[in-house]
């Protein structure tokens, strides 16, 4: 467990740190890169369209990308209190993570280079703040 949580810090370092972001195609450089990728998973829940191959590999990167997110975001310290200040319920799905992103999103235009992360986790924590305590309402 602790080894589990420690290697998911670090992958959260990783992805907060702006060198993290890359100019090459199919990857995910920044805020609004993540938004693009992430409309085709929401489109492709809301219609039964075929798409293309490169919309399935967008979104992909979408699935990928944020289910990482779902994982870091419910990281808490010794105390129980969340690391990253979200707190979404433990019911929460990736289809509804995805879609709080992309409205905060839709509503919160900012810098083209924005990193992805901070996208997500200020979506996140906006949409599903934490009691002053840092902890999930209920606990």
């Amino acid at each position: 467990m602790r080894t589990t949580r420690t290697a998911l810090l670090v992958l959260a370092l990783v992805l907060l740190r702006p060198e993290a972001a890359s100019a090459h195609p199919g990857l995910i450089d920044d805020g609004r890169s993540l938004e693009a990728s992430c409309r085709g998973v929401a489109l492709g829940a809301e219609t039964s369209r075929r798409r293309d191959s490169r919309s399935s590999a967008d979104s992909i990167l979408c699935l990928g990308y944020m289910q990482a997110m779902q994982s870091i975001v419910v990281l808490a310290d010794e105390q129980g209190e969340r690391l990253f200040g979200a707190c979404p319920p433990e019911d929460t799905t990736l289809g509804e993570l995805i879609r709080v992103f992309l409205a905060h999103a839709r509503t919160h235009r900012s810098d083209p280079r924005s990193n992805a992360a901070v996208a997500v986790l200020t979506s996140l924590q906006k949409a599903f703040p934490c009691r002053s305590t840092g902890r999930p309402p209920g606990r």
